[in-house]
């Protein structure tokens, strides 16, 4: 068994995984990115006051494996204004 799934662990093929994988996640992040644009684009927080906020940039932080799951950190970069009225 470990002769038959060494293959896997060829650099070629490992780099192969890597490169789509890493494009596959570039793109979820852009569309995370631009969907929090959206929800941020006007948000009212109470009477009189109201929330903008554009993200210029996501990134990926620690992954955690746990129980059930891999937890990942997404880092946002961006800006926020706050507007009274």
């Amino acid at each position: 068994m470990i002769s038959a799934g060494s293959w896997l662990f060829s650099s070629t093929i490992r780099n192969t995984i890597k490169t789509k994988l890493d494009s596959a996640v570039l793109d979820q992040l852009e569309k995370a990115r631009a969907k929090a644009c959206t929800a941020l684009s006007s948000v009212h927080v109470a009477d009189h006051l109201n929330l903008t906020g554009a993200v210029t940039s996501l990134s990926l932080g620690e992954a955690t494996v746990l129980n059930d799951r891999l937890s990942v950190e997404v880092i946002a970069q961006g800006e926020t204004s706050v507007s009274l009225k």
